[in-house]
């Protein structure tokens, strides 16, 4: 049992049929249209041969630097110099004043 694809020709989806379903109508797996899958028939010559050596892949070149002449050097870089930015200075501390402390009342003496 192979596989293989049929190309729906409503919407043009692969569909994955098999050999059984040769000669067939089906349902595409995308649009949901009906439509006959024809005999595949038998595998390409190409197919059936064995594969061709594959070809190395072509070397690359890398090219070669290129000398930058010292008749003319570059210009210098001008550094600036970081902006100094004052500490802060925290906030003033608030001063709460001490309460009062008052005696506690005491009753007057008792007349016996």
């Amino acid at each position: 049992m192979s596989f293989f694809k049929v190309i729906c020709p409503y919407c043009g989806y692969a569909n994955d049929a098999d050999e059984i379903y040769e000669l067939k109508t089906v349902e595409c797996q995308s649009c949901g249209k009906t439509f006959e899958i024809p005999n595949p028939g038998p595998a390409p010559a190409a197919e059936l041969s064995s594969p061709q050596p594959r070809t190395p892949p072509p070397k690359l070149t890398v090219p070669k630097p290129t000398v930058v002449s010292q008749r003319n050097p570059p210009p210098k870089l001008t550094v600036h110099k970081p902006t100094v930015v004052p500490p802060r200075t925290p906030p003033p501390k608030l001063t709460v004043p001490k309460p009062t402390v008052v005696p506690p009342r005491t009753p007057p003496p008792k007349l016996t």
